[in-house]
């Protein structure tokens, strides 16, 4: 803070020594009519807490107050809420309280510093930034920078310690000879070739399946290979024909995934409809013919939770006579 609000903090605090000392007495009349002398209670520093009679005298934020009315929790001078009503200020004086905080609630006369300047409150505020404006006015400015002093003489250079000695080198160790290599060792004969192990049990052939259809029919056809549970459908009707295949995993082998690929063509001169399988865990194909001749060629791969895998090929031909013909192979792979 300057020197000029320092002096006038100090000023304000003997103005409010002087007006703690010297409360003025006022006179009374008794039930009789004979003059009484009162005198206002000094009650010390104002308190949140404490009720307040009228003529009671406090100190809060550097002045001296007198209670106007009976009151509890008004803080004096306060602007908002407005306490006007319940306290006059006896002597005034000035509340420095440091930095200013963007947390703090300011009543008038508090002084901060901010920005290596001091201000005044002139509202109660909260969270308003000093700047001139309705809350704040400039209390005390930054002072000018004084000039640099002059610089200090160079002071004497320390003498030098002297040097330590240096310890002695060890002495090298000679090196020692190098041996001579010895002879190499005479090769040892070949060991026996070991008995040729059983033969393991031949692995599960390719599974095969082929239906043709009368007209007006209803055919299918399950089997599980490897694990895997097929699927087939063949249904003929008095308008359509309809063919269904599902592949899945059984109950021990929860896990499979399933890639490839479906060609749809409509005619023999129609156009093809390829469609990727992607990496599901079951497979479902869902054919319906009216009156037209469709075929459905086929690859899937199939991986079950053990790692065995089934490549599975399969041709379908709808036709118009409501004929189903289906070839399907399921070969293991490994």
């Amino acid at each position: 803070m300057a020197r000029g609000s320092l002096r006038s903090a100090s000023a304000a605090l003997s103005i409010l020594a002087f007006a703690l000392t010297q409360i003025v007495s006022v006179q009374a009349q008794d039930t009789s009519g004979t003059a009484v002398a009162t005198r206002d209670v000094n009650r010390g520093a104002w308190s949140a807490s404490t009720a307040y009679k009228t003529d009671d005298v406090v100190t809060a934020r550097g002045s001296t107050w007198r209670a106007k009315v009976a009151n509890k929790g008004k803080v004096p001078g306060s602007t908002n809420p407005n306490n006007a009503a319940y306290w006059d200020v006896v002597a005034q004086g000035f509340n420095p309280l440091g930095a200013w905080s963007i947390n703090a609630t300011y009543q008038p006369n508090d002084i901060v510093t901010y920005q290596n300047q001091s201000w005044r409150a002139k509202l109660t505020n909260h969270g308003s930034q000093p700047a001139a404006n309705a809350n704040w006015e400039l209390f005390s400015a930054k002072g000018a920078t004084g000039p640099a002093g002059p610089i200090g003489p160079t002071g004497p250079t320390g003498a030098t310690g002297a040097a330590g000695a240096t310890g002695a080198a060890g002495a090298t160790g000679a090196t020692g000879p190098t041996g001579q290599t010895g002879p190499a060792g005479d090769p040892g004969a070949p060991g026996a070739t070991g008995a040729t192990g059983p033969t393991g049990p031949q692995g599960p052939g390719a599974k095969y399946f082929q239906y043709a259809s009368d007209t007006n029919f209803i055919d299918s056809a399950t089997f599980n290979f490897n694990g895997i549970n097929h699927s087939l459908t063949c249904e003929g009707i008095s308008d359509q024909t309809s063919f269904t295949y599902l592949a899945g995993p059984d109950t021990n082998r929860p896990v499979l995934s399933i890639t490839g690929f479906t060609q749809l063509q409509h005619d023999d001169t129609g156009t093809v409809i390829f469609t990727p399988v992607q990496n599901t865990t079951s497979y479902e194909l869902d054919l319906f013919a009216a009156a037209e001749l469709q075929r459905v060629y086929s690859t899937l791969l199939l991986v079950d939770s053990n790692g065995g895998k089934q490549q599975i090929i399969f041709r379908i031909s709808l036709n118009a006579e409501h004929r189903c013909m289906m070839e399907i192979a399921v070969t293991p792979l490994q």
